[in-house]
């Protein structure tokens, strides 16, 4: 999904992985509940972007083969895993194993790969229509 038709798409979405990264990092710093709400908040519009792209690529595809794609195959574990931390077990007394899950976080921030490279296509596409203009 990392055609151009998406670049609105991937940059809006793309501004709360930012906003996201900014707080994960705040949160490990200030402990406080109020950081378990932003991170819920931010793992609801992630859900919803990833609802988003599954019915928008499925209805233009015909097909799930949407999830060949290993960046939706990514996006998918991160956020059953997220959904699982966040929602499910939220007592804070996880087996060791499952306090693994808290670490997957993380690999949110590895979708800023993917945004870097969505932004320079949305600075290439700007830049020549400002050259297309000036002629």
């Amino acid at each position: 999904a990392g055609n151009k038709k998406w670049a609105a798409f991937d940059s809006f979405f793309g501004i709360f992985l930012i906003l996201n990264s900014i707080t994960i990092g705040l949160s490990t710093e200030y402990k406080d509940d109020f950081w378990a709400h932003v991170e819920s908040a931010f793992l609801a519009v992630f859900l919803i972007e990833f609802l988003m792209r599954v019915f928008f690529l499925t209805r233009e595809s015909h097909s799930l083969a949407v999830f060949v794609d290993g960046w939706m195959v990514f996006d998918f574990v991160v956020i059953l895993f997220s959904v699982i931390d966040q929602w499910i077990l939220t007592d804070g007394n996880l087996p060791s194993f499952l306090s693994a899950l808290r670490l997957l976080r993380l690999l949110k921030l590895a979708k800023l790969v993917r945004l870097i490279r969505t932004f320079r296509e949305l600075a290439l596409l700007l830049e020549g229509l400002l050259i297309s203009m000036r002629t």
